[in-house]
């Protein structure tokens, strides 16, 4: 059980299934043990929102550990990088 409270401290609330992966792989078996047992998946951030989108009987899947650069193509001035954050 993972205890959740917004950034702002006005949500509080409880959530029976959290899970941080730091792999693509990791989020695939997260998603697929979800579906197995029929729950919605809610990727969550740095809980800055001031809703309670993440309560309830859900799967949250915290991004912070997928924050990696992926790729660095100079020619094209393009950086391909996960999701999560620092």
């Amino acid at each position: 059980m993972k205890d959740y409270t917004s950034y702002s401290k006005f949500i509080q609330c409880n959530g029976e299934f959290f899970f941080a992966p730091s792999t693509v792989r990791e989020v695939s078996l997260v998603i697929g043990e979800a579906k197995r047992l029929g729950k919605k998946v809610k990727a969550i951030g740095s809980l800055h929102s001031n809703n309670d989108i993440i309560c309830g009987d859900i799967f949250v899947l915290s991004m912070k550990e997928l924050n990696k650069i992926i790729k660095i193509d100079h020619e094209e001035m393009l950086v391909t990088v996960q999701s999560g954050y620092y």
